[in-house]
């Protein structure tokens, strides 16, 4: 099979804990093993590394419907992000069920170990 290559790879260190991709695959967000979360744009010949790092991050959720805004939990704080400008903290121990028209969904699972109906 001569027309068939390999596709580029990329190689992340210390191990992803959390892999996200956008919407239009173009991005993609890594947190660590290590809690560090850091976004990579992503392109037929591999990828680089966005000057965008956070520490101590434990959810992401990429746009529905933007592929350039994304959400994540840092500590016990909800923050977003457009392309790589951070948006105002919400403090919230919820965790992220879905992201679009700038609207972030998000759920109590304490409340729902209380009441499951």
């Amino acid at each position: 099979m001569p027309h068939i290559t390999e596709e580029p790879k990329l190689f992340w260190k210390p191990l992803p804990l959390i892999i996200g991709i956008n919407s239009d695959c173009t991005r993609l967000g890594l947190v660590d093993i290590t809690g560090v979360l850091n976004i990579l744009e992503i392109n037929s010949q591999g990828g680089s590394v966005l000057e965008f790092e956070k520490k101590e991050c434990w959810a992401l959720r990429w746009s529905e419907d933007h592929p350039q805004q994304l959400c994540f939990m840092e500590k016990s704080k909800l923050t977003t992000v457009s392309n790589v400008t951070v948006g105002p903290q919400i403090s919230t121990e919820g965790y992220i069920c879905n992201f679009d028209n700038l609207r972030v969904t998000y759920c109590y699972l304490d409340d729902i170990m209380v009441s499951p109906d």
